[in-house]
């Protein structure tokens, strides 16, 4: 290996470029993080049914506020179902 490609890798034996390494890594692998609102649609009401993550690979797993179960999910279209409830409009609402 030349010297100069050598130098593009960093030197993950320095405390604060490994640390540096670390925090990208988990920046650019965190799951997005959501609430599921759930409004009747009868009247302006709106309140937080459940929070998740969504995965990469679109996989999702949320915690149900007032039921206090864990759903794992393939996507964000099944947990709308699964949380679907009659004259209640149930969206994704990402955490920002």
């Amino acid at each position: 290996m030349s010297q100069s490609s050598e130098s593009l890798v960093p030197d993950l034996t320095d405390p604060e470029v490994y640390e540096a390494a670390v925090r990208e890594l988990v920046a650019s692998t965190a799951p997005g993080l959501f609430a599921v609102v759930q409004e009747r649609e009868e009247s302006p009401d709106a309140y937080v049914a459940a929070w998740g993550v969504e995965f990469a690979d679109r996989r999702v797993a949320a915690f149900t506020a007032g039921l206090g179960g864990w759903l794992s999910l393939a996507d964000t279209d099944r947990l709308l179902s699964a949380l679907d409830v009659p004259g209640v409009r149930t969206r994704i609402v990402p955490v920002a």
